[in-house]
């Protein structure tokens, strides 16, 4: 049992961070400045794409998914994160380099493949 653990985080980790990094080898230009995607695009698409992995393997782990666990794997935690995530990223004056991440990451086709 603990080799499948094993084996299974191990394939989950490639997942989580290969699949963006694949997505986001080739930057756009996204900012009338000419910013491309950056460190921040990524690091945040990766943590995006762990959150749900995570999720999803809770939700698959659980030897019986109530109305309660459901609520609060995805309401709780996917909703949540994604609320921060966009809120955090309006924050001009506190993130500055961060500013428009959010709203760029979820409005990319790549994002969404």
């Amino acid at each position: 049992k603990m080799s499948q653990w094993l084996v299974h985080a191990v394939v989950h980790s490639f997942i989580v961070f290969w699949l963006p990094y694949n997505l986001a080898r080739e930057s756009e230009v996204w900012s009338a400045h000419g910013d491309v995607d950056g460190m921040y695009v990524f690091g945040t698409a990766t943590y995006s794409a762990l959150i749900f992995a995570m999720c999803w393997k809770a939700g698959m782990e659980m030897a019986s998914l109530t109305w309660i666990n459901h609520a609060a794997i995805w309401i709780g935690s996917v909703t949540f994160f994604s609320s921060f995530l966009i809120g955090y990223s309006l924050l001009g004056s506190y993130a500055p380099e961060f500013y428009g991440v959010a709203e760029h990451m979820l409005t990319s086709p790549r994002f969404w493949a």
